[in-house]
C-alpha cells in the first residue's frame, strides 16, 4: 500500500545515493533533504536541485535545517536514530 499523497511534504533522512528517493515518483518540489556528510551533500546539490529538490548541509547532527512541524512525512533509509 502507498500512504505517500501527492500533497504531502517528503523528509528524506540518510538519502544515501538517492535510489531509493527517486523511485517515489514524488513531487520534487515536495522533496528536502538534510545531509551532513560533505561529499554526500555536494552529491545531492549536484543530482537532486536541478530536479527541483530542496537540500541542505546539516552541521549540528541534532538539529535538522527545517523548520519543526513543516513535513507531512519522514522517510529513513540510512540514518541511526537515537
Amino acid at each position: 500500500m502507498y500512504y505517500l499523497s501527492s500533497e504531502y511534504k517528503l523528509l528524506d533522512l540518510g538519502t544515501g545515493g538517492r535510489e531509493f528517493l527517486l523511485t517515489l515518483g514524488h513531487l520534487p518540489d515536495k522533496i528536502f533533504v538534510p545531509e551532513a556528510w560533505k561529499p554526500n551533500v555536494e552529491l545531492c546539490k549536484e543530482k537532486l536541485e536541478p530536479l527541483g529538490i530542496c537540500v541542505k548541509q546539516v552541521v549540528d547532527d541534532d538539529i535538522i535545517p527545517f523548520p519543526d512541524n513543516t513535513f507531512d512525512m519522514i522517510i529513513n533509509c540510512h540514518e541511526c536514530m537515537m
